[in-house]
């Protein structure tokens, strides 16, 4: 339900803002942390999604919220960015800021007040999971096969990459870098900030519990297939075709249920690794890579491996829960359709782009999907 939620109110809602639409890939995120009086936006009612941020007002996000107890414990009589940033200086262990503090006698200074780069973002980001992701060998590998730049990657910040990758935190960007030297945006915090306060509460566990199904999601190095074996070794078998993986009747309603399990963990901007580690054979769907693979473990984790498959090329029987697997030459996506209004036949879906990132705002309506042999329907109904 909250999934259908969010991507209902993509649909209809407006901004606060006036330069974030709904269809904005962080309108979600933005819109959140807004509403908790995380962030704020300008007199103009603008909020600068792709404006850079600062050290200090990175800080000032963690402090309004994973922080906020320690930034209560500060001194009502410091300045505001002071104690928003003495609440978050445990957090900066191991970044060039806490450097900068050190050399500057334990004081804060300009250095603050300096566009945020990804490597420190990264290694705040590892001191607050305080030990929540898992940087053994098997998760560092993984890391260091899916980010093009892993070797020039310094060894000091190694570690947070690794563990914000896994725990998709942070990922590589479309180019497949890591690029920890560029700067972070407003937007990228705000959608940073909403995983990592996900994450601290631990969301994903607490929607699969009342789905009454596992968690989707790489764990402990998992390769997708074995994430699916997991996953599938606690899933009743579906036989007659008449249920959902976890045992419920097939409706949109149970339906939201296990895809916002899918989204706690997959978030907007997710990029499923190249590396062979995520490719996946489904019993029924058989063998896919990059995107098509995603979509085949969502559907598997939706429907159970064994429920059969309806392969067709037309839109009008469409329903949710279908997958739709696009191929034209080098261009390929996969659709997710997460609702479909049955009279005007409009739709809310998560989308993935071969090279791309994950996108659970896309709507629309089905007439958009052409019937031709490049849009291929895989139906568990």
């Amino acid at each position: 339900m909250a999934l259908c939620c969010l991507t209902l109110t993509a649909l209809a809602a407006e901004s606060i803002f006036s330069d974030v639409s709904s269809d904005h890939w962080a309108f979600a995120p933005i819109e959140k942390a807004a509403a908790e009086g995380v962030v704020t936006g300008y007199a103009d009612g603008s909020f600068h999604p792709d404006s850079q941020v600062t050290a200090a007002q990175f800080c000032a996000f963690l402090s309004r919220s994973v922080l906020a107890d320690a930034l209560a414990e500060e001194p009502e009589e410091l300045s505001r960015q002071t104690r928003a940033l003495n609440a978050c200086l445990p957090a900066l262990a191991g970044t060039s800021l806490e450097t900068a503090y050190q050399a500057n006698g334990e004081a804060w200074g300009d250095f603050v007040n300096r566009p945020l780069a990804r490597y420190d973002m990264a290694q705040m980001l590892y001191c607050l999971l305080d030990g929540r992701a898992a940087v053994d060998t098997e998760a560092q590998e993984t890391a260091k096969n899916a980010l093009d730049d892993w070797g020039g990657i310094p060894i000091r910040y190694r570690e947070a990459v690794v563990a914000c990758y896994t725990v998709n935190l942070m990922r590589g960007q479309t180019d497949g870098r890591f690029n920890g030297n560029a700067t972070v945006t407003r937007a990228q915090a705000c959608v940073v900030l909403a995983r990592l306060q996900d994450l601290l509460r631990d969301i994903p566990a607490e929607l699969a519990e009342a789905a009454g199904a596992p968690v989707f999601g790489l764990q402990g190095g998992e390769t997708v297939q074995k994430m699916m074996s997991r996953i599938n070794a606690d899933t009743p078998l579906h036989k007659d075709g008449s249920c959902l993986s976890n045992g419920k009747e097939i409706t949109e309603e149970n339906l939201q249920e296990l895809l916002a399990v899918v989204k706690a963990v997959c978030p907007d901007e997710m990029v499923w690794s190249r590396d062979p580690r995520y490719d996946y054979r489904s019993p029924k769907l058989g063998s896919g890579s990059g995107c098509l693979a995603f979509g085949m473990a969502v559907s598997d984790y939706l429907f159970g491996e064994d429920a059969e498959v309806k392969q067709y090329w037309t839109w009008r029987t469409l329903k949710a829960g279908d997958l739709i697997h696009i191929k034209s030459g080098d261009s390929e996506r996969i659709v997710i359709l997460t609702s479909v209004d049955p009279e005007s036949k409009d739709y809310t879906a998560c989308e993935f782009r071969a090279q791309g990132k994950l996108r659970w705002t896309r709507w629309g309506n089905l007439s958009e999907f052409i019937d031709d042999k490049l849009t291929t329907v895989y139906s568990r109904y």
